[in-house]
């Protein structure tokens, strides 16, 4: 009976003030996260930001822990012109390399075709780590690159391609363009789709 007295009592004190409950303020949805830049901003920036950097040399000073050998080499890298488009997510860019005064991708360099929706992952390397990657790869784990004036690869890794690179003299724009590519993959629908 006093479950039945109390119900009784609920209702009547619902009936009652049915205004007051339900003119209960009830707070706004929290608003939506700031997105970031547009996709035009960010591509802008990033072909901005490549396009203003000079080209970029260092030596290389590499030492076979196996055989002992030494060699010196002079690189320079340059990834201009780099043209961003929004429209259709990709951005290509041409890549002079110059070892030891030979030039290698001829004039205005190889061209790359970056498709943002294909990219898996954007990483930034030291240039001593990324020679590390390519002895390896050459079936070279012996050999150690030391990197004078410390460089910043910009790798673009897409599937059953080679990274992409480019190479950057100061890290902190290594890092922003970087920052900004994954941003733009983001947008055009690209990225790492693995679920483990």
């Amino acid at each position: 009976m006093r479950g039945i007295y109390c119900g009784v009592l609920w209702c009547a004190l619902m009936v009652g003030r049915p205004l007051a409950v339900l003119q209960v303020a009830v707070p706004p949805p929290p608003k939506p996260v700031d997105g970031g830049p547009s996709l035009v901003d960010t591509m802008k920036f990033i072909e901005d930001k490549i396009n203003q950097q000079d080209k970029v040399t260092f030596a290389a000073y590499s030492h076979d822990n196996i055989s002992g050998e030494d060699v010196a080499e002079q690189y320079s890298y340059d990834a201009r012109p780099v043209v961003a488009d929004a429209a259709s997510c990709k951005f290509t860019y041409h890549s002079t390399r110059v070892r030891n005064g030979v030039t290698k991708g001829g004039p205005g360099g190889n061209g790359f075709y970056a498709p943002l929706k294909s990219v898996q992952s954007i990483e930034v390397r030291t240039g001593e780590q990324e020679f590390k990657r390519i002895n390896v790869a050459l079936g070279h784990p012996s050999i150690d690159t030391k990197i004078d004036p410390q460089v910043y690869v910009l790798a673009l890794r897409m599937p059953g391609s080679n990274d992409s690179t480019i190479f950057f003299a100061e890290e902190d724009v290594a890092n922003r363009v970087a920052k900004a590519l994954v941003h733009a993959v983001e947008l055009c629908g690209g990225g790492n789709k693995d679920l483990f």
